[in-house]
């Protein structure tokens, strides 16, 4: 491993990471939750926000930078992996970033979360349509934190080479930093104005 940064989110409104599944009559939608029942999100949903910034990154400034730092992707649909030829880049879980605390008083854990609701509009009467009520889980703005690794290439093919140029050319810590800038919002109800982000890349 070459190194690792910190990468802190600080949230500005609630936000949804969801599980795809609901809890009965109560709720609609869940929030994604460890084993202490804490909200957090996964590195594969922070590193394909990341690519996709990246990606734009590439378009604006005429470069070839994202495969390098995130991977090829493979168009064999059989293959599970989404990579066939590994990036530089590696992303943790995004974690409270006062997890101890909420761990050693749990009685906090269930106030961070708010269960809201929403309904469909009926745009020719502007009532709620019929049976349209959904109550998601959200979170409470928080502040979260995990690590961004950077790993050594290994190998003397045409793609690791380029890496070793890309590392030895570039500040790896200045694009990441300049990707996450694009990184306004995550998660699901942005059109509710959830999930408002702040990155930092320390």
């Amino acid at each position: 491993m070459k190194g690792s940064m910190e990468i802190d989110a600080q949230f500005l409104s609630y936000w949804h990471i969801g599980t795809g599944r609901g809890s009965g009559h109560n709720l609609d939608a869940l929030v994604e939750k460890d084993f202490n029942g804490l909200p957090y999100i996964p590195g594969r949903t922070i590193k394909g926000l990341f690519r996709d910034a990246f990606f734009k990154l590439d378009q604006w400034q005429s470069k070839e930078q994202t495969d390098l730092l995130f991977g090829t992707r493979t168009n064999n649909e059989s293959n599970t992996r989404d990579e066939t030829q590994p990036g530089l880049l590696r992303f943790s879980n995004l974690e409270l970033l006062d997890k101890a605390h909420l761990i050693a008083q749990n009685s906090l854990i269930p106030h961070i979360y708010q269960a809201l609701a929403s309904t469909a509009i009926d745009e020719n009467t502007g009532s709620a349509k019929d049976k349209s009520l959904r109550m998601i889980e959200v979170v409470i703005p928080t502040n979260l934190t995990g690590s961004i690794s950077l790993i050594e290439p290994i190998g003397e093919s045409e793609h690791q080479n380029n890496q070793r140029q890309l590392m030895e050319q570039e500040s790896i810590k200045e694009l990441i930093a300049q990707a996450a800038s694009l990184i306004t919002h995550i998660g699901a109800t942005k059109n509710r104005g959830f999930g408002r982000v702040v990155l930092e890349v320390k």
